[in-house]
């Protein structure tokens, strides 16, 4: 996500401590987002490729909502710490980003109030960790694909949301869909380009 020769990884000597400290921030939270989508993406894809009769490893699912998770918590700390840097001058294109980021903001605070979530979510009987679900599309994106969807937990309602591919645009192979009521793969990835 951060260019080698990035202005990030080596801020000038003459920045004031605590835009070095929020640059830090900055960075590390931008790699840990990055790590998190590559693992997930590889990990879904992973799932793409069991038999549908086979099993899935039992700890697949926390594999795959913990780095969803990370993702959205990472970057809200990456619009946290964006908005706070001293002296940073607002362009069109970090102002773009910062619209992008601010989408988490829903899923952040309900990722951090979990625990205020958990009678809600037994009384309508939805996971409490929200759902993942994704399009695979084997032989590229414009033909004909499958649609998953993984619901942790013991409770189902049978009406979780499904990801509706009709009319949206893909670019990979494995393409996530909404992994909350309010969680999209446009704000993971797609829309957001590199920061440096």
């Amino acid at each position: 996500m951060i260019s080698k020769d990035s202005p990030l990884r080596n801020p000038p000597a003459s920045m004031l401590p605590d835009q070095r400290v929020a640059i830090d921030g900055l960075r590390y939270a931008a790699e840990m987002t990055g790590l998190s989508a590559e693992r997930l993406y590889a990990d879904l894809l992973s799932v793409t490729w069991i038999p549908e009769s086979g099993p899935l490893p039992p700890r697949l699912f926390a594999i795959c909502f913990a780095d969803a998770w990370s993702i959205v918590d990472n970057l809200w700390r990456l619009n946290l710490l964006v908005r706070r840097i001293p002296k940073l001058k607002r362009t069109p294109e970090l102002e773009a980003h910062l619209r992008v980021l601010r989408q988490v903001e829903d899923c952040s605070h309900g990722f951090q109030h979990l625990d205020e979530r958990v009678k809600v979510c037994a009384r309508d009987r939805l996971p409490l960790w929200g759902t993942l679900g994704w399009v695979f599309f084997p032989s590229g994106p414009t033909q004909p694909g499958k649609i998953y969807l993984m619901i942790p937990g013991g409770l189902r309602s049978g009406e979780d949301p499904i990801v509706n591919p009709a009319g949206k645009i893909f670019e990979s192979p494995v393409d996530l869909g909404p992994f909350s009521r309010r969680c999209s793969q446009s704000i993971i990835g797609n829309e957001a380009e590199p920061l440096a």
